[in-house]
This record gives structure tokens, C-alpha cells and sequence, in this order.
């Protein structure tokens, strides 16, 4: 799923936040493919971390193991435990 999640960030956006033990950020250079930026975050190369995640006021797509934050208005996420999120896109989704 990680993945998949990754090829879609890396093909419609220049950043991409990675949570986990730090909040990452991957922006994608200029000259980069979109195939280019997929392959540099998944190999965690060439990120900025951040210790605590930034406040977010932009729609973004977001997919996570649990929506335990507030998503700004009209973004759109996948949570596989919901928590704090009411409406969600299925993992299904991801494949249209």
C-alpha cells in the first residue's frame, strides 16, 4: 500500500510528507521525473525531517495507517483506522 501510495503522491505532486519515527518531506527537484522522485522516496534519500509535523492549511491527498489528526477542508484521505476521520476514500480507490 505504501507504495501505491508513493506512486500516486510522486505523480501529482512536487511534496511529499512520509510520517513514521519523524515527519519527512520529499520535494522533487526541477530536472526529476516523477519516476525519479517514486524511486528517491522509496529509497529515503534526499528528504528534509522534522521532528514534530508541521500545521497543514492546504487540501492534500493523504494516505495512513491511522487518522488520528484533523485533515484541512476538501482534502482527501485513506486511513485504515479511521479515528478522528469521518469521510474517507477506500483502499479500492487507489486503483481507479
Amino acid at each position: 500500500m505504501f507504495q501505491l501510495t508513493v506512486l500516486h503522491a510522486a505523480a501529482r505532486t512536487r511534496q511529499v510528507w512520509v510520517r513514521g519515527q519523524n515527519t519527512v518531506l520529499y520535494t522533487r527537484y526541477d530536472d526529476e521525473s516523477p519516476w525519479d522522485f517514486y524511486q528517491r522516496i522509496l529509497q529515503g534519500s534526499g528528504s528534509t525531517a522534522y521532528t514534530t509535523p508541521p500545521d497543514f492549511d492546504e487540501p492534500m491527498l493523504v494516505a495512513v495507517l491511522e487518522g488520528d489528526f484533523n485533515l484541512p477542508p476538501e482534502s482527501v484521505g485513506y486511513a485504515l483506522i479511521r479515528g478522528k476521520w469521518h469521510d474517507t476514500i477506500q483502499a479500492s480507490d487507489w486503483l481507479s
